[in-house]
């Protein structure tokens, strides 16, 4: 479930919060206030649980048929999850902080639609819209021939990208840019609009 919908000229940005963690995939923000002017926090707490063994032995071995709605559960730990969204002059500051559980691998996912071209300081992309990148360090620009936007610092921590179970797919038709880390992390990441800065080639530092 996407949280930020951010359009910039002839291109949109979507962004989501996933990964795996008891029943839940995404951030789902239940709680939303003003920080500042100009700055809004959302935040969700995702209760954890896990099932106890059977108090008694199952008639059957074939997990799917057992009465696991009978078993006691084990409550906790809870994944506390934040963000900051805020507006700057020329694009958005979003900052996104998980604790309370240990070594989940999730991920931060930007879509994006109506761009042509990913560049950095490593590679320049063609892009079509079906690209799934995950972009390791420093900043990237998206973009087409009238509008671009630049994106980071970026991080890949690791490659479990593939929603698992009742995940959302990835959205069709989108190139989508991958940031990755393992629980609990605490990340900045800077959306400009680079023709409202002064021009700067493709994955200079906003």
């Amino acid at each position: 479930m996407n949280f930020l919908y951010f359009h910039n000229g002839t291109m949109k940005l979507g962004m989501k919060v996933a990964g795996s963690f008891c029943e839940h995939r995404a951030f789902k923000s239940d709680r939303m206030e003003r920080a500042s002017w100009g700055e809004y926090h959302l935040s969700q707490t995702m209760r954890g649980w896990y099932y106890l063994p059977f108090a008694q032995k199952p008639p059957v071995s074939d997990w799917r048929r057992m009465d696991n709605a009978s078993r006691d559960k084990l409550m906790g730990p809870d994944m506390q999850v934040d963000v900051w969204v805020k507006e700057t002059e020329d694009g958005l500051d979003v900052r996104v902080k998980t604790s309370g559980v240990e070594g989940a691998p999730w991920r931060i996912e930007l879509a994006f639609t109506g761009v042509e071209f990913l560049t950095n300081e490593y590679v320049h992309l063609p892009l079509t819209g079906s690209e799934a990148v995950v972009v390791k360090q420093g900043y990237t620009e998206l973009g087409n021939e009238r509008d671009a936007l630049i994106v980071g610092p970026c991080f890949g921590g690791h490659r479990f990208i593939q929603g698992k179970e009742d995940s959302e797919a990835k959205i069709p038709g989108a190139a989508t840019v991958y940031l990755t880390d393992y629980t609990p992390f605490d990340h900045e990441i800077r959306i400009r609009d680079k023709m409202a800065g002064n021009g700067g080639t493709g994955g200079e530092k906003p």
